[in-house]
């Protein structure tokens, strides 16, 4: 099952956008499929999403230095839908990770601020940032 199939037209609060299903691979995931999944949380739609810069099995989710020639690294955040269909939106840290688990089939997100806070299984993931003017 995918989310494309699902009703867009619910209403949905923000903290609380739960679709109520349990999200699986239908076979053995693609490295990219992490990012291939991902539908726009519609309380990050403003945001700008890039799955190039989104990586699995190293540390770090989204770059943290300057990229594409600018001046100053851009502040990304990670967006992901849980299996149960919910979204949640992360910082950007340099030691958190998105590894493969074969055990349950699934991407697993490990968030580190000192010491390992979560480590969720997701059905998919993106970087992504808003953009500043100037």
């Amino acid at each position: 099952m995918s989310l494309d199939t699902l009703d867009s037209s619910r209403n949905r609060i923000c903290a609380h956008n739960v679709f109520a299903l349990w999200l699986q691979y239908d076979s053995e995931p693609t490295p990219d499929s992490i990012v291939t999944n991902y539908v726009t949380d519609p309380c990050v739609q403003s945001s700008v999403l890039s799955p190039e810069y989104t990586f699995t099995e190293q540390n770090g989710i989204c770059p943290i230095t300057p990229i594409a020639g600018e001046s100053m690294a851009r502040s990304y955040f990670v967006s992901v839908i849980r299996h149960d269909g919910s979204y949640a939106a992360f910082d950007n840290n340099v030691i958190n990770r998105l590894k493969w688990n074969a055990s349950i089939n699934s991407y697993v997100i490990y968030l580190y601020y000192g010491r390992l806070l979560l480590n969720d299984p997701v059905y998919a993931a993106v970087c992504a940032y808003y953009p500043t003017d100037g």
